[in-house]
């Protein structure tokens, strides 16, 4: 019997790169590539991920390759890089201007996104802004690299907001990583619970003390219930008559209550 071998669906060659024609052909190619050392860690052995970047740059226009450059998952949702908007605001149509202005506390970015239509959205962010935002003195880039933090934000609210049709509903990753949250499970919190109290110890004496009193005359009680004992008629004479004398029963020595017990049987 003949071999039957799969059909291996095509990769296409364009000048922007291979690009895959359907869902087959974006897997053959992720589970090459995140084998490889040339993409970024995230991706690194995860095919399920890369193929997810693959499809989602495929979505908005650009290759595989730089899709897996460009495209990082942050709080669990797919963000561009700040660095791609402009090569895909232009892709579009449309145009950028940014101007930094200031230093210090007066720093200042502004960048202004012109439709291809004509119509502007400008949008502007400043120290002053990161300050209210509580990233001014945000350990990393904020306070290492502030002229280049706040061009990424203003770039990123005027392509957000100017260019929704670019993005396509996906986020912009600087923006992102400023508002990450902490997912680490918190440990629960242990309560002191001191130690219960042990019950005070009680003496011979005590003991003695708290013990019901014997009756005088067991022998003399054990006979009269047992003649009370015929006269009972039903079952629940006899539950009437235990109940009548339980108090006393109680007083009997061990032996006493064994025979209490016999003569209160029903058969």
């Amino acid at each position: 019997m003949n071999e039957i071998s799969p059909i291996r669906a095509p990769l296409m060659a364009s000048a922007h790169g291979i690009i895959p024609t359907d869902f087959e052909s974006v897997w053959r190619m992720s589970t090459v590539l995140c084998k490889t050392g040339m993409i970024p860690a995230c991706f690194k052995d995860k095919p399920e991920d890369t193929a997810a970047a693959i499809m989602w740059g495929m979505e908005i226009g650009i290759s595989p390759i730089v899709s897996l450059q460009s495209i990082a998952v942050i709080n669990g949702r797919p963000s561009l890089w700040g660095d791609i908007l402009p090569a895909m605001v232009t892709k579009a149509g449309h145009k950028l201007d940014e101007t930094i202005e200031g230093d210090g506390a007066t720093l200042k970015a502004t960048c202004v996104l012109t439709r291809r239509d004509g119509h502007t959205v400008t949008r502007s962010f400043s120290m002053a802004d990161a300050k209210r935002a509580g990233l001014a003195t945000k350990t990393g880039p904020w306070t290492q690299y502030p002229q280049r933090m706040v061009q990424m934000r203003a770039r990123s609210w005027a392509v957000r907001d100017g260019a929704a049709d670019v993005l396509r509903g996906l986020q912009v990753a600087e923006e992102q990583q400023d508002a990450m949250r902490d997912i680490t499970p918190q440990k629960a919190e242990t309560l002191d619970i001191p130690d219960a109290p042990e019950p005070p110890k009680v003496t011979a004496v005590e003991q003695a003390q708290d013990a019901p009193e014997p009756i005088a005359d067991e022998a003399g009680f054990l006979s009269k219930l047992e003649d009370d004992r015929s006269f009972c008629a039903s079952v629940e004479d006899v539950a009437e008559l235990k109940e009548l004398n339980a108090d006393i029963i109680a007083r009997l020595s061990t032996a006493g209550q064994s025979k209490a017990a016999s003569i209160l049987e029903v058969e």
